[in-house]
C-alpha cells in the first residue's frame, strides 16, 4: 500500500491567480489590498471539503507572491484555507436506536465475554448525517450494571477506508472524546 499510497501526485482542482496590485513601489506606512477570487472547480473537476485523513488530505492553499526588483527574493506565504461543500439536497435525517451490552461489544474475545460485568445501555442518536457546523445530539441510559460505574465517554471515531488493488487500507482515528459523567453513575 505505501508503494500505492506515496506514487499518487496531488491533483489541482482550483487555481486562480490574479494580480492583486501593478508593479510599482507601494507608499509608505500601511497598505491595504483588497481581492476578491472565485472559489470555482477547474472544468472537468469538482470541489470537495477540506479534510485531513491519515491517507487522504484535500487542502486548499491561498499562496501570495511579492516579486521585488533586481536580484532580490520573491516574498511568498501560504495559507490554508477551509471549504465546505453545501449539500445540494438536504441530508436524511433520521434516527437511530442503540443498545450496548456485553454480547454486542466488538474489541472483546468471545471467551472473555463471560467475565465482563452484566450491564444494559440504551439510547439513540438523533441524526446519522451531521452537518459539520451542526451539534452531535443524542441520549444515553443505563438501564442495568452489576459493578459501580465511575464514567461514562462518547468517543466519535472517523473510520478512513481507502480501496487499492491488493485490498482496502482502514484507519480509525478518535475524533472527539466527550466525559458525559464522572464519580459513582
Amino acid at each position: 500500500f505505501e508503494a500505492f499510497y506515496s506514487s499518487i501526485k496531488p491533483m489541482t482542482v482550483l487555481r486562480s491567480d490574479i494580480e492583486i496590485q501593478k508593479p510599482g513601489r507601494f507608499p509608505s506606512g500601511k497598505t491595504e489590498l483588497p481581492f476578491e477570487l472565485p472559489v470555482e472547480a477547474l472544468p472537468g473537476m469538482k470541489l470537495v471539503e477540506t479534510y485531513h485523513g491519515v491517507y487522504v488530505t484535500i487542502t486548499y492553499m491561498l499562496t501570495c507572491t511579492m516579486q521585488r526588483r533586481g536580484f532580490s527574493k520573491s516574498l511568498t506565504s501560504e495559507l490554508e484555507f477551509i471549504v465546505e461543500v453545501p449539500s445540494p439536497e438536504a441530508l436524511p435525517n433520521e434516527a437511530v436506536d442503540f443498545k450496548i451490552n456485553p454480547q454486542s461489544l466488538e474489541n472483546v474475545r468471545t471467551s472473555s465475554v463471560g467475565v465482563i460485568p452484566k450491564f444494559n445501555i440504551s439510547g439513540k442518536l438523533h441524526k446519522t448525517n451531521c452537518a459539520i457546523n451542526q451539534p452531535f445530539t443524542g441520549e444515553l441510559t443505563v438501564e442495568a450494571s452489576e459493578s459501580e460505574i465511575s464514567s461514562i465517554e462518547l468517543q466519535l471515531v472517523r473510520v478512513e477506508t481507502v480501496s487499492y488493488a491488493e485490498g482496502k487500507a482502514r484507519e480509525a482515528t478518535e475524533i472527539l472524546n466527550l466525559q458525559l459523567a464522572d464519580g459513582d453513575v
